[in-house]
């Protein structure tokens, strides 16, 4: 390419700025992606909370359906669940730090309690359990019925009563007996 004398040719110094130009955008875009990469990292890093898992077990297997019980003593916050069908359970997003008294209970199995659990973040507690059975004796229980009038073997299916009250208290445009029988679901109101 010939340059003519007095022509003014920026094209070898326009190259330089636009080449400084495109590597300063290139850079601030590279800075912006790190920022939002690292931000993105710690914000996923942010765990507020504890978690509290482990088995319930008695002497021969698992204990399917025992109630655990966790509560926060500063505060009274109570977190409960059950186990499942293999024995374990889980009580996820409770408060950081303790103490917390656990309570497992299961009907037939003597209930245990533990105290001065503290969580630590973002870790969770196993707490394993083996319950031992215990047999309570129960007293006599005594069941007593009086004769009941609207109870009786006579009558099948149900009755609604509607005395002259009521009928004298119906909202009626032509009292008829359709809007006395209103007020008796067996009625089909038509």
């Amino acid at each position: 390419m010939k340059i003519k004398k007095g022509s003014l040719s920026l094209l070898p110094n326009n190259s330089i700025i636009q080449n400084k130009h495109m590597k300063r955008k290139l850079q601030n875009f590279l800075y912006s992606v790190a920022i939002v990469l690292i931000s993105v990292i710690n914000v996923n890093a942010q765990v507020t909370t504890g978690n509290l898992t482990g088995t319930v077990k008695d002497s021969r297997e698992t204990v399917i359906g025992s109630t655990v019980k966790a509560t926060h003593i500063p505060t009274g916050s109570v977190y409960a669940t059950t186990t499942n069908a293999d024995g374990k359970f889980n009580l996820l997003n409770m408060r950081p730090g303790g103490p917390y008294k656990v309570e497992i209970t299961f009907l037939g199995l003597q209930p245990k309690t533990f105290e001065g659990i503290f969580l630590k973040l973002g870790e969770p507690f196993i707490l394993n359990v083996t319950l031992s059975e215990t047999s309570t004796q129960l007293g006599e229980v005594v069941v007593t019925a009086n004769g009941n009038s609207v109870l009786s073997s006579d009558r099948s299916g149900s009755v609604t009563n509607v005395g002259v009250r009521q009928i004298n208290e119906i909202p009626t445009i032509n009292r008829s007996i359709n809007s006395i029988t209103r007020v008796t679901p067996q009625a089909q109101g038509n």
